[in-house]
């Protein structure tokens, strides 16, 4: 039994000293590959840049949308290099972990640049960074997450905007999954209340915070001070979304990827932000909520009154209608599914979007239309956006050369999504006379 024993043990031994071989391998193997992602940077190498991600890698860049695939990150580093002409690139991390399937890298870096403007920027930050494996033993990045370790003029970085709109909530269909979103929903309301004592619950002892404008906050007493001197009575918080885009099942931890959105209002003004991060969670098995381990946070956009983006939003869809050569399904991509109330002149109420590609299609049969919308006046609220506006064209009958110009008065309501977007849900026009 004892010669059994010694057996296992001797088993286990060389077992467990082959895998912290192969850990502290791919940990040398990771630091290599992150000063190659710094030398690619400073020498704006797309095609050497993009060789260190996967496939699927997801970036998160400070004042920007999430990036979800090699396509998009392309068109944002080509994007960004365009606009600038970078001086000096350089990372150092502080800790890198075994975490599952993948690895953890966090870091400083600095990045100086000269913006758009030609004004010299030094960038100063800290990024974490989540690598795999590939089967040729080459560590590529999963996600990346970057945001500056003090307060910056937001025009020295948010210049790249490819369009992007925020993701989809997840919807739970695994234990892991509700267990997150059973966290999501304790969170929120700590926060939506400003509680940071209850906030703090969620945080594991060697917990590290990672968020925008300061350095990392390391340990529970440091990440439990920020909270407190952040949530500020003067500028109360009026709206709040959270929400899981993706989860990862490491074994003993998990991985999120989350979006948020806040509201507020100050000195009459309402405003909102919007933001992205990355959370790993310890996932302990005997407790009812998961502990948050690493979290990385950052600004997807600057502070923003909320007239100012949705006039940007309703122009951008006005644009969208204004192209009368798109096919009906895409064209009906700027309206609500739901709820969706067409009222043209003289008709009735035309109820849903089957109905209206419906009327579409046979308006579309009998003649060409094209047209331009404005916008005359615009209200927001938290949950629509009241249009009213004109728009101006020309008809031409199926089979005839000779055109007719029109004139239209629109009442426009738009339904505010869950991702902060907006769609048409309802839509009264009227004819009005040409020139008036």
């Amino acid at each position: 039994m004892r010669i059994i024993k010694l057996f296992i043990f001797i088993v286990f031994s060389m077992h467990f000293t082959l895998n912290l071989h192969a850990n502290n391998e791919a940990i040398s193997d990771i630091k290599n590959q992150s000063q190659l992602l710094a030398k690619t940077i400073k020498e704006e190498n797309i095609e050497a840049l993009l060789q260190i991600y996967s496939d699927e890698a997801i970036l998160l860049p400070e004042y920007h949308k999430s990036l979800n695939g090699k396509s998009l990150i392309t068109q944002y580093y080509q994007e960004f290099f365009r606009q600038t002409n970078t001086l000096k690139f350089t990372k150092e991390s502080f800790e890198i972990l075994s975490i599952g399937s993948l690895f953890i890298e966090l870091g400083y870096f600095e990045h100086q640049y000269l913006t758009p403007e030609g004004v010299e920027f030094d960038y100063n930050g800290k990024y974490t960074t989540y690598w795999s494996i590939s089967s040729d033993g080459t560590p590529k990045i999963v996600a990346h997450i970057w945001g500056a370790s003090n307060y910056f003029e937001a025009k020295n970085v948010n210049f790249v905007n490819l369009g992007i709109e925020g993701g989809e909530a997840l919807i739970p269909k695994t234990e892991l999954e509700e267990k997150i979103e059973k966290h999501r929903k304790f969170v929120y309301d700590a926060v939506l209340h400003g509680d940071a004592k209850k906030q703090m619950t969620t945080y594991a002892d060697d917990a590290i915070y990672m968020t925008y404008y300061d350095p990392p906050f390391i340990g529970k007493d440091e990440i439990a001070g920020y909270f407190k001197a952040h949530y500020n009575p003067d500028a109360p918080m009026g709206k709040l979304m959270t929400k899981a885009v993706k989860v990862i099942d490491l074994g003993d931890y998990a991985l999120k990827f989350g979006e948020y959105y806040v509201g507020w209002m100050d000195k009459g003004e309402r405003y909102f932000i919007t933001g992205k991060g990355l959370t790993l969670y310890k996932n302990s098995k005997n407790q009812p909520l998961l502990s948050i381990y690493r979290q990385m946070i950052n600004h997807s956009q600057p502070p923003t009154l909320v007239s100012d983006d949705d006039k940007m939003r309703v122009e951008k869809i006005l644009k969208h209608l204004d192209n009368q050569e798109l096919a009906l399904d895409d064209y009906l991509s700027v309206y609500a599914n739901d709820e969706l109330e067409i009222k043209p002149p003289n008709q009735y109420v035309i109820n849903g979007k089957k109905n209206f590609k419906t009327y579409l299609a046979k308006e579309r049969q009998h003649g060409k239309t094209t047209i331009t919308h404005k916008i005359n006046e615009i209200q927001s609220f938290d949950d629509i956006v009241i249009v009213s506006g004109r728009s101006s064209g020309e008809y031409i009958p199926k089979g005839e050369t000779v055109s007719f110009p029109f004139q239209t008065q629109n009442l426009m309501l738009f339904k505010r999504m869950e991702n902060g977007g907006l769609k048409i849900s309802k839509l009264i026009w009227q004819m009005a006379q040409p020139n008036q």
